[in-house]
């Protein structure tokens, strides 16, 4: 399906309505990142049709060069806060207005993939090929419920329930999809410019120095176990956890120079019928604070998802970022 003219027409609209907010996105990213202000990259659209995306540029310079195939993640490369603050609330996807208008894409679709990544990680899933029939959107079902990290058969499978569906409601979805962005938008503004600038900054008189903040996990814990998992050998509260650190605190020794298994038990969700979720990982000891008043001892400890399918389910259950969930 190609691109309704409707939609080509409310996308110009939209750019000349938002102007003065591009205009202050271009100076954010001009200011803390330099020029090229835009990224221009070619992706796959309607039957395949390659066509060049716009978006503000968040990422270092090159670095598709250095990612190739892969999807970005932390390990890659560490992007400032500014740049990470329009990830989050995917300001930095504003630009594809003008692909709209156009006709490249459609507000509502599957998200684009880049050639690398459709031939090395999604060429031999089954049906893929459907999502081809019609252009892609700017905002997709799956982009909206799990996060960058979800395994592409799963996103996969999630677009083409879409793409196939003769009932589905493009007003319905719309409105959704604005009401989901919006509230992303603002609970990513108010945590980045409260948490990070006026709280650290102003109010601690510290310079935040993490490319992402940490996220609380109201009652999520961590139990460490023997590597065979037959043992449990500590069990303790996660305090907070970014992409690459969790704190946690628990009455146990640690060592400094072990590797240990660790299995990470989410806080009970409304959304799973009061169930939790589990994902587990590797993780070592960078910092300790033994100064609790409880007797506890606080750990700083590093940690590795023990498979993609764990990195997922951290993604989506501990660090919430999956644009329907709330960021804190």
């Amino acid at each position: 399906m190609k691109v309704p003219v409707v939609e080509r027409l409310l996308a110009l609209f939209l750019l000349i309505l938002a102007s003065p907010l591009f205009l202050c996105l271009y100076l954010m990213v001009w200011l803390t990142s330099g020029r090229p202000v835009f990224y221009v990259g070619e992706r796959l659209g309607y039957q395949k049709k390659p066509f060049n995306i716009i978006k503000f540029r968040t990422l270092p310079l090159n670095a598709q060069q250095k990612i190739g195939g892969e999807l970005f993640n932390h390990k890659h490369d560490q992007i400032r806060p500014a740049a990470q603050f329009m990830r989050d609330t995917r300001l930095d996807e504003l630009p594809q207005l003008w692909n709209i208008a156009r006709g490249d894409m459609q507000f509502i679709g599957p998200r684009p993939e880049r050639y690398e990544v459709y031939v090395k990680q999604c060429k031999d899933i089954p049906n893929y090929e459907d999502r081809f029939r019609t252009a892609p959107g700017v905002v997709g079902f799956s982009q909206l419920c799990t996060p960058h990290s979800a395994p592409k058969t799963m996103r996969a499978r999630i677009d083409r329930q879409y793409v196939t569906s003769a009932s589905r409601s493009q007003l319905g979805f719309g409105l959704f999809a604005a009401w989901a962005l919006l509230r992303r938008l603002v609970l990513g503004s108010v945590n980045y410019f409260w948490k990070e600038k006026i709280a650290n900054q102003l109010i601690k008189g510290q310079q935040e120095r993490r490319s992402q903040p940490r996220i609380n996990t109201n009652g999520a814990r961590v139990e460490i176990q023997s590597y065979d998992g037959s043992e449990t050998l500590f069990s303790g509260q996660i305090s907070d956890i970014n992409h690459q650190y969790i704190r946690m605190s628990g009455h146990i020794d640690l060592d400094h120079d072990v590797r240990y298994k660790a299995r990470m038990t989410s806080r009970p969700k409304k959304s799973l019928g009061g169930r939790s979720k589990v994902a587990y990982c590797y993780i070592s000891v960078v910092r300790e604070n033994t100064g609790r008043p409880s007797g506890e001892r606080e750990y700083l400890v590093e940690y590795e998802p023990a498979s993609p399918l764990n990195h997922y389910l951290i993604d989506q259950y501990f660090l919430h970022k999956s644009i329907i969930a709330s960021p804190n």
